[in-house]
């Protein structure tokens, strides 16, 4: 496993983590919990009925088992990422992870084995034994045997982890049914271990509020002897393994798609981008053929000569807003046609000082008038006299003329010429 490197596996983000932690607790309940409550009931004696409602219970840690998996595992992988650079082997790295895990899921995991334990020992569900405790102890209830919990956790997790990355070290190219192998190793390793803990911390939270756990130890050691630890050590070990080789099997698979799918998404933007440091250019420049910068910001680029031509003074080498002669009137056009009436530049024929009255169009001086389509040749429609439009009349509007003989009093309808 060391050529496949131990950054690059843990080298994931809290929610992969969190999120293949969690598929794989659901399958470590669905797989193994027969074989628990069969291991509680051997432990706590409650040997009547040893085959009947194997999965009483299970809707308790089965409902849980999001926080407890996700702590567990986001903390195994978080503990490892900060240990990465730090000179410890595979084994010792596995070993402090699997501690850190196993303390921190611990206190997840308190209420949950105290409301299973009991509904494995009275063969009633969940929610059951979870009423009888409030009513037997209130709220006390959610914290008895934290501490044998998590001495058991913290030393059971830390043989586990340590097993399975010592199992995983041993292929140097590891193949895809590693996880399985190791995971199933370990939980026989750690079972083996650490089961008189576990059934300590079973009696415990098995019994009557107050129960000590020294008291635990020594009552089960002149009663049973070492035998009584490892009562139920049968189905453990049978469960062991299925359970933690699917269960780790499932989780590798899930961060193994899940790298390959952000690989696939955004592997090149995380190469080319740190997260830390602004985007570095990686193409090549076409003037230099460095790399790191564009043509464009070059520091060899010659300076750009400007090849357009100036509307204002139709000069070549600058723009009308660099224009000398711009008059600094808003980026004010000057005209640059020439006038269909005199030939001179500079106006238009509206504007033709030389047009015959005032040229084509009405609007004074600037232009922008109406068009009055040459009024020299026309008759006004008001006083009906040749030389001058209706618009320009002196007689008042309404005073309409014939158009026909020019006479005041009818219409060119009503005339009789």
């Amino acid at each position: 496993m060391a050529s496949d490197g131990e950054g690059s596996r843990y080298d994931l983000p809290l929610w992969c983590s969190v999120a293949s932690g969690t598929v794989g607790g659901a399958c470590a309940v669905v797989v193994g919990y027969p074989f628990e409550t069969i291991k509680v009931r051997l432990q706590t004696g409650a040997t009547q009925r040893m085959w009947s409602q194997l999965f009483a219970g299970m809707g308790a840690p089965l409902a849980t088992v999001t926080p407890q998996w996700a702590v567990m595992y986001a903390a195994y992988y978080n503990v490892q990422k900060y240990l990465g650079d730090k000179e410890l082997g595979p084994v010792a790295r596995g070993a402090v992870s699997g501690a850190a895990c196993g303390f921190a899921v611990s206190f997840c995991a308190v209420p949950v084995d105290v409301v299973k334990i009991n509904a494995q020992k009275m063969h009633v569900s969940a929610y059951e034994s979870m009423r009888t405790l409030y009513k037997q102890r209130g709220l006390r209830f959610v914290a008895h045997g934290g501490v044998a919990t998590i001495l058991h956790l913290t030393l059971s997790q830390m043989a586990f982890f340590a097993t399975y990355e010592f199992v995983l070290d041993r292929w140097e190219r590891p193949p895809a049914h590693a996880p399985a192998v190791a995971g199933g190793l370990s939980g026989l390793v750690e079972w083996t271990l650490f089961m008189a803990t576990d059934t300590v911390k079973t009696r415990v939270q098995a019994a009557a509020p107050g129960a000590s756990y020294v008291n635990a130890w020594r009552t089960l050691w002149r009663s049973e002897g070492p035998r009584g630890f490892y009562r139920g050590y049968g189905p453990v070990v049978l469960r062991a393994v299925p359970v933690n080789a699917t269960s780790f099997f499932v989780i590798e698979a899930a961060n193994r798609r899940i790298r390959e799918f952000r690989e696939r998404r955004w592997g090149a933007m995380e190469i080319i981008h740190d997260v830390d440091q602004p985007r570095q250019e990686t193409r090549t420049c076409r003037i230099c053929n460095e790399v790191g910068h564009l043509a464009r910001n070059c520091p060899q680029a010659p300076p750009r000569e400007e090849t357009r031509k100036c509307h204002i003074c139709g000069e070549v080498g600058h723009i009308a807003r660099y224009c000398p002669e711009n008059t600094g009137d808003g980026g004010a056009r000057r005209e640059t046609r020439k006038c269909h009436v005199c030939g001179e530049v500079g106006h238009l024929a509206r504007n033709c000082p030389n047009a015959e009255d005032g040229g084509d169009y009405d609007g004074g001086e600037g232009g922008g008038g109406r068009r009055r389509k040459g009024a020299g040749g026309r008759r006004c429609f008001n006083c009906g006299q040749v030389g001058h439009l209706s618009a320009d009349c002196d007689l008042p509007a309404g005073n309409t003329a014939c158009y026909n003989c020019g006479q005041q009093g009818h219409k060119s309808s009503e005339c009789p010429n």
